[in-house]
């Protein structure tokens, strides 16, 4: 039996999975509140960026950037949020993200 390489991605890291792998998923299907990885992945930008975003929206007091709600140290972005700022929905729309 002859032994498979595996495959180590660049960098000699194995590639990480996608919390949507396909993202086959439909804007309803979504969890109501993203984690900033799975926000990422939606918004195809980098982990980084999601959370240069949420810092911009405090700073600016809501002004600019990606509404979040944080959980001591976790922060979820509103499903909702991320269709806010993709300028799919209203800032009127359902604050619940439902």
């Amino acid at each position: 039996m002859t032994n498979q390489p595996v495959d180590r991605g660049r960098h000699g890291v194995p590639p990480v999975s996608s919390p949507f792998p396909a993202l086959t998923a439909t804007i309803d299907e979504l969890p109501i509140a993203l984690t900033v990885p799975e926000a990422a992945a939606v918004l195809r930008v980098g982990r980084n960026k999601v959370y240069d975003l949420v810092h911009q929206w405090e700073a600016t007091s809501g002004a600019a950037g990606l509404r979040s709600v944080s959980l001591g140290r976790s922060v979820r972005i509103p499903r909702v949020a991320v269709l806010e700022f993709l300028g799919i929905a209203s800032p009127q729309s359902d604050r619940t993200g439902i």
